[in-house]
């Protein structure tokens, strides 16, 4: 490019083919998805998304009528996209080879992400022209769109059953295919300028659409859907696939809704907005989603800071207050949902952060989940920036490293275990930047946002307070805080829909902030940057197709997994990979090839897994049981294991396989077979196997004394175990240790138990189980013994007594809490059965015993 003299205004603009592709991006991204054609049924509005965002860049290249004048923020937002490659570039350099091919997937995806949906926004954002009057805008065009949103109601009843499984069946049903090549007709008739106003009308009417979709799907209305889905509990999905990422869309766009609304002078104008100011509102309500009902009050107050927004509600007080008072009751009196397991009104929503008011920084006491797994992600996230401190752990690799981080946080802290999660983001803009870019890339980032706010808030600011530009662009500039505010909570600036709002939003303001600078250069693209915009919008479109093709295949293959034929499966699954490498789509073909006996192939599919995302605990997990089953491949499977132990500490399984290699190859493995046990057991204190292995270990060291107190915890913890029970008794003899007070107290409680079990009603067995309860009135088993005996006698609440007044004293004791289960069925108790099982499901996850119980219960 080259700078040349300042344009006129009029001639900023875009060529008209461009300007259909930017509708596109407004108003058919967020509105289109497919049930059954990905697994993401979003997948195609990101890749169409791309496609549009590549066209209009090259379009404008090739065929843009005016240039582009430099603006404050274009210097920062290049040198944060040269950090952010930087820092990808070191990971790669100083990471081991084996990190490698997961570091090239995955920060490359991102970092495309970066330039393309994040810098192609913003770029095409500062080609939009701001008129004089943009609030006078007519408004035909949206009406005609929410007309077109309520034809969907016919869809249900019209839409055609698919004749087979070919991609064309999937995608165009006859009355859907009518109704969106409508939608293409009016966007194509309606995009005739780079005039902001038009789009923003776009986004409102798209937005408008969606949010009313899932306010249907709040109250149990599904339009679209096969069957009514509830992913998030009652928070609708609507068309942007999460909750949170629709939620956002509507912090940016719901207080410029508010000042077209306050700014309208005829009735029927003035009606339509505030019916989306209403519908907006309403819809964010259904979201449940906290950290955007906060974007959304700093956005609203960073409007009341500006003069003119100031100045505009007080002219139209009584439109503001006829406004205020509904928006009022429907944030008070909003209804609770019944769709899904879980639909708290608004006011229970907000109520629950209570829970972590004792501790809202620690994990001991008063862990509330949503608040206490974000406290995790920042702090495993935060570590991985100061490992790096200058660039971080690399651009767009948090989720690939950020597993290896949290795993010593789920061993450390009991509290945390529940919360273990596989983040793809930090759910904080500021510690997204520093765990991936370092110091440096929080600084390039922070220095964007400030050149962005300063100079759109000093133009907003300006001149007169009758100016509709200036107006305009401040209430756009307080939207944007209010998705920054959202996201120092959320991750929607990191999804490609909302993404491209904040930064088109961001790249317009930051252009119409330098029209009064004659010092700032204009550039025009010349001819080489048409061919590079070209050759870039063509190999763009090739990777999106393949990713696109790759999705496609893999969604059939995974729904061919769960069938019988798994060689269909296999079939579909090769294809996916022939389009490209992706974590999930190797993960599956490897499933169906052990389901169909290739060992072998399954190993290799797991390795090419790693290779697309080596993050993930499964793929280790699954590779060591593989592997396991090769006596030559022990080593291998071993280091398979550990690594999937240090991911997640909390898989009993794995902890259970590595022991059994450990021994296995004991010579070699044993000291890391005793370190392994003894971490496995802060994990699992209770668990049997892992005291008898722990203990075996220490016999086979030679310490018996040692071995027999470990013999004895297990036997503590169940005296009826006649394994762990015979083993303590050995290594009591070979510590040359004569049998305790102990060993007299457990053949006391085994005989007990063996004389309930046969003969549990007679005056003998009642005289053993009642000695036995007076010399341990405090005894866990003891009571256990006691309660059994009540319950044989059929005195059923006596021993829903003692299990209760047990349960209170042990509220972890899980015999205690079986035995209570075991009680409460006999007095037909569901709820009680429920809470118990639910009791000991939180303490071990695992359990298929109370989960088996927990399946069968009455709903």
């Amino acid at each position: 490019m080259t700078p040349t003299a300042v344009p006129r205004a009029e001639d900023k603009g875009l060529p008209r083919p461009a300007l259909f592709l930017l509708a596109l991006c407004q108003f058919l991204c967020p509105l289109v998805f497919f049930t059954d054609l990905t697994r993401n049924p979003y997948f195609t509005q990101i890749t169409l998304m791309n496609f549009f965002l590549l066209g209009v860049l090259a379009l404008w290249a090739w065929k843009g009528r005016g240039g582009v004048r430099a603006a404050p923020a274009d210097l920062p937002f290049v040198c944060w996209a040269g950090v952010c490659a930087l820092s990808l570039l070191a990971a790669f350099l100083h990471n081991s080879p084996f990190f490698r091919p997961s570091i090239m997937s995955e920060g490359v995806k991102n970092l495309l992400f970066l330039l393309v949906n994040c810098g192609g926004a913003y770029f095409i954002g500062r080609l939009m022209r701001f008129e004089d009057k943009p609030f006078d805008k007519p408004v035909a065009v949206p009406y005609l769109f929410v007309l077109w949103g309520l034809l969907w109601a016919l869809y249900p009843d019209l839409r055609a059953s698919a004749s087979s499984d070919g991609i064309l069946n999937k995608i165009f049903d006859p009355y859907g295919t009518i109704l969106w090549l409508s939608a293409l007709v009016v966007l194509y008739l309606s995009a005739r300028s780079a005039a902001l106003g038009d789009y923003l009308l776009l986004a409102f009417a798209a937005v408008a659409v969606s949010a009313g979709y899932g306010i249907l799907q709040f109250f149990g209305v599904e339009w679209i859907w096969p069957r009514q889905l509830n992913p998030y509990g009652s928070r609708s999905v609507a068309t942007f696939g999460n909750p949170n990422f629709l939620s956002s869309y509507l912090v940016m766009l719901l207080p410029v809704a508010l000042v077209y609304y306050l700014r309208q002078e005829k009735f029927f104008r003035r009606l339509f907005y505030g019916f989306l100011v209403l519908l907006f509102s309403a819809s964010m309500l259904c979201s449940l989603t906290r950290s955007s009902w906060l974007g959304a009050g700093v956005a609203l107050c960073c409007l009341a800071l500006m003069p003119q927004a100031r100045a505009l509600v007080l002219r139209s007080r009584k439109a503001a207050l006829a406004l205020a008072v509904p928006i009022l009751l429907l944030t008070f009196l909003w209804p609770s949902s019944s769709v899904g397991d879980y639909h708290p009104t608004v006011s229970q929503r907000v109520s629950e952060l209570r829970v972590m008011k004792t501790s809202p920084f620690s994990w001991d006491s008063g862990v509330y989940g949503p608040w206490h797994q974000r406290l995790l992600i920042w702090s495993a996230s935060s570590r991985m920036g100061f490992e790096a401190p200058l660039l971080g752990r690399g651009y767009g690799l948090l989720e690939l490293f950020y597993p290896f981080y949290q795993g010593p946080y789920l061993t450390a802290y009991k509290g945390a275990r529940p919360l273990r999660t596989h983040a793809n983001n930090a759910h904080n803009e500021l510690v997204e930047a520093f765990s991936q870019t370092g110091l440096l890339g929080l600084g390039f980032f922070l220095w964007v946002l400030v050149a962005i706010f300063a100079a759109a808030w000093k133009f907003s600011c300006a001149g007169s307070p009758d100016d509709d530009r200036r107006l305009l662009a401040g209430v756009l500039t307080a939207g944007l805080l209010g998705m920054l505010a959202d996201n120092m909570l959320n991750v929607s600036l990191h999804f490609a829909v909302p993404a491209f709002l904040f930064w088109w939003v961001a790249g317009a303001v930051s252009s119409v902030s330098t029209e009064s600078s004659a010092r700032l250069k204009t550039y025009y693209p010349g001819k080489t940057a048409a061919a590079v915009m070209s050759v870039v919008f063509i190999a763009g479109c090739l990777f999106w197709c393949a990713q696109w093709m790759r999705e496609m295949r893999y969604f059939r293959g995974f729904k061919l997994t769960r069938g019988s034929d798994q060689s269909a499966a296999i079939k579909e699954l090769e294809k996916s990979a022939f389009w490209g490498r992706e974590v999930n789509s190797a993960y599956e073909r490897a499933i169906a090839y052990l389901k169909s006996g290739d060992n072998a192939k399954a190993a290799a599919s797991y390795r090419d897994a790693m290779n697309a995302n080596a993050g993930y605990d499964e793929l280790y997990h699954n590779l060591g049981v593989v592997l396991a089953k090769n006596p030559a491949a022990a080593d291998e499977a071993i280091a398979a294991l550990e690594t999937a132990e240090w991911i997640n500490p909390l898989n009993k399984t794995t902890h259970i396989i590595l022991s059994e290699l450990y021994l296995r190859n004991e010579p070699r493995y044993l000291e890391k077979a005793r370190q392994h046990m003894a971490r496995a057991l802060e994990i699992f204190p209770g668990e049997l196997g892992f005291i008898n292995k722990q203990a075996y270990l220490q016999a086979r060291s030679g310490n018996y004394k040692q071995a027999a107190e470990e013999f004895r915890k297990g036997v503590e913890l169940n005296p009826y175990d006649a394994t762990l029970y015979n083993n303590y008794r050995r290594a009591l003899a070979d510590a040359k240790v004569a049998p305790d007070q102990f060993v007299s107290y457990v053949n006391r409680v085994r005989a007990a138990a063996d004389m309930l079990s046969s003969d549990g009603k007679s005056a003998r067995t009642a005289e053993a189980v009642l000695n036995l309860a007076r010399e341990f009135p405090q005894d866990a088993h003891v009571c256990i013994l006691k309660a059994r005996l009540r319950y044989v006698q059929g005195r059923y609440k006596d021993a829903y007594a003692i299990m209760s007044e047990l349960r209170a004293r042990e509220p972890e004791n899980l015999n205690a809490l079986f035995a209570m289960s075991t009680v409460c069925e006999a007095l037909h108790d569901a709820a009680c059965v429920r809470d118990s099982m639910q009791a000991v499901v939180a303490l071990d996850p695992t359990n298929e015993v109370a989960l088996s119980r927990l399946r069968s219960l009455p709903r």
